[in-house]
């Protein structure tokens, strides 16, 4: 897949596209927005995704996505919506997504993660919504969200949650 690296939104959700996502994603830096959720996409999430540190919202939700994800992915500093529920990510999450200083809404449900949760996730503090359930998890949440969170059935919420209206499709 070939992205021009003037785009800023890229959206191709919901299309039946199969295959892996090219290396060459991570060359589009201007990239504010990637949606490429919906399809029947595979393989790993490329490292060189750490290359778009100007983007806000990536949602790769419901398609066949494994593997860990990639060490840099606290590269992108700018992002404020992350959606890779209904995944086959598996292994434990990447201390560095601890650096995700912008991030309001991550949605990580109906995957393989397992391992102990990184001490790192209680930096997010701009964090309102976590969605965590249906994973192979083995440590609770770090003590210092402890007093955010609201637990139900459809996961953990910190509370109070703002952005589920504004990103309605991600959960």
């Amino acid at each position: 897949m070939f992205v021009d690296s003037n785009l800023t939104v890229l959206d191709l959700s919901i299309n039946h596209f199969s295959g892996t996502l090219s290396t060459e994603i991570g060359k589009s830096s201007l990239l504010q927005t990637l949606n490429l959720a919906r399809n029947e996409l595979g393989g790993r999430l490329p490292s060189s995704i750490g290359g778009l540190t100007k983007l806000q919202y990536l949602h790769l939700a419901s398609n066949e996505l494994s593997g860990p994800l990639p060490s840099n992915i606290g590269a992108l500093t700018q992002l404020q919506i992350l959606s890779l529920r209904e995944n086959k990510f598996k292994d434990p999450l990447p201390s560095d997504i601890g650096k995700l200083a912008e991030l309001q809404s991550l949605y990580l449900s109906d995957n393989e993660f397992s391992g102990l949760l990184p001490s790192s996730i209680g930096a997010l503090t701009k964090l309102l919504d976590l969605y965590l359930e249906r994973n192979r998890f083995s440590s609770a949440l770090p003590s210092s969200m402890g007093g955010y969170i609201k637990i139900g059935s459809k996961g953990a919420s910190l509370v109070p949650s703002a952005t589920s209206q504004q990103c309605a499709r991600c959960s």
